[in-house]
């Protein structure tokens, strides 16, 4: 007669030490990851923060002006008024700004229309200061228009003689600009000459002649020897006796009291 088996009993501290402890880490997953995720945004803007350099503006204006100053922000700087035309009283102001400018850059036009007209009244109009106008076209597609507009106001300089009429002149092409190229807006260089009573046919000629274009490129390697490189570009210094500027970059157009703090501390030397 076979015996019955009977199945032997299992040691129950045994089994409690054989079993593998599960745990189900699903529902931490996505905690997890966006805990993660925020420590690498961080640290991205954080890198960000130390590389990024500030722009004074450049938008269509692509030249570096409008411009990167990663190295400090007014670098030093000498250049010269040479025999450019400039408002103010020579024989009376200690500081002069230099603007390296574009008839066709955007910035430029922005400076003439929102601080150019507080430097003239707060320092120059008190013979603190005298302001230099010098042509450095930095965009090569702003051309033929930037051209015609820098020979047609210096022509306006020959034509009557007035450092203050090329600056009449100025404020008006800026007026008027398009920006970036597009030249005049419903006139041209002939009509706004003889708003300030130049006759346009001379003015035509004067352009024509091309007389000025030794002019321009002498400014335009006084702005790269000086270490402008955009528009608008300035040097801020003391003028000295022999025309020669020693000071500072303010690279870009900046708000007035950019100008103002340097300019008074030009003064203060």
């Amino acid at each position: 007669m076979a015996k019955n088996h009977v199945p032997l009993k299992s040691d129950p501290k045994k089994e409690q030490d054989n079993d593998e402890l599960t745990i189900n880490i699903q529902p931490y997953l996505i905690p997890i990851s966006i805990i993660v995720s925020g420590i690498m945004i961080s640290l991205s803007v954080l890198s960000l923060g130390r590389n990024s350099s500030l722009v004074a503006g450049s938008g269509s204006n692509t030249a570096a002006p409008t411009t990167t100053v990663a190295q400090e922000e007014n670098p030093a700087s000498v250049t010269s008024i040479d025999d450019d035309p400039y408002l103010g009283n020579r024989e009376t102001a200690k500081v002069a700004i230099v603007e390296f400018s574009d008839y066709e850059c955007p910035f430029c036009k922005r400076h003439h229309e929102q601080v150019y007209p507080d430097i003239i009244k707060n320092y120059v109009e008190n013979g603190q200061a005298i302001y230099v106008y010098r042509d450095f076209i930095a965009v090569p597609s702003h051309n033929p228009a930037a051209t015609q507009e820098a020979y047609a106001a210096s022509c306006v300089k020959e034509l009557t003689g007035s450092n203050a009429k090329y600056f009449e002149y100025a404020d008006l092409l800026y007026t008027n600009t398009q920006s970036n190229g597009g030249g005049l807006l419903n006139t041209d260089e002939f009509k706004l000459a003889s708003q300030i009573g130049v006759n346009g046919d001379q003015l035509k000629t004067c352009i024509e002649s091309q007389k000025y274009k030794d002019e321009m490129a002498a400014d335009e390697d006084a702005a790269v020897a000086a270490g402008i490189q955009g528009t608008p570009g300035f040097v801020v210094g003391v003028l000295n006796s022999d025309g020669s500027v020693d000071g500072k970059i303010v690279a870009g157009a900046y708000p007035y009291e950019t100008f103002a703090a340097l300019i008074e501390e030009m003064l203060a030397k």
